[in-house]
């Protein structure tokens, strides 16, 4: 389950749409509660917008939804039913089995799209299973990455599970960085 990730700062700051949300951004690693950039949807036409990462439940932030349930989870419901987002990406971290992260990236693209979901100025990532087999380790659950073309669909049309699941994947690769889990 992804709690960490970077965005493509330099990419996006040329980016007329998200060029002033990146300013505020202190750096661009993006930790729970911390501001980040998102693609989204406001009166028919896009937007980009600054989201927090997390939704506040009890005394601490949820910042993974299940792509297989959030339709049905009363808590993302209502999100996942009108108030989606992308969020642009360089690299993520992944914990594996062992409890060690890893850097993930696409091994062609300067920056991943994942699929989230936002509450006023909150967001939180779509998890799925893990579809990447790497020789050295395995993780359980990672963001549900669109391609560039899937976007559009995401954002605007109202998907079912099985829809949003036939969505493909962008493929990743992991680089040698692996760090012990802080």
């Amino acid at each position: 389950m992804c709690h960490f990730y970077l965005t493509p700062n330099d990419e996006l700051k040329s980016n007329k749409l998200f060029g002033s949300i990146i300013e505020k951004m202190k750096t661009n690693q993006v930790k729970p509660g911390d501001l980040s950039p998102l693609l989204l949807v406001k009166d028919g036409k896009y937007a980009a917008s600054a989201g927090i990462f997390g939704f506040p439940f009890q005394d601490k932030l949820i910042v993974n939804a299940r792509m297989e349930s959030v339709s049905e989870k009363p808590f993302f419901k209502q999100s996942y039913l009108y108030r989606r987002c992308v969020i642009p990406m360089e690299s993520f971290y992944e914990v594996d089995f062992s409890k060690r992260e890893h850097l993930l990236k696409s091994p062609t693209q300067k920056m991943i799209y994942a699929a989230g979901i936002y509450k006023g100025d909150r967001f939180v990532l779509l998890t799925c299973s893990s579809k990447e087999y790497f020789p050295t380790f395995k993780i359980p659950r990672m963001p549900k990455l669109l391609k560039r073309e899937d976007i559009k669909a995401y954002l605007e049309k109202p998907l079912s599970i099985e829809e949003l699941n036939s969505l493909d994947d962008e493929p990743l690769f992991a680089p040698e960085e692996v760090r012990p889990l802080l």
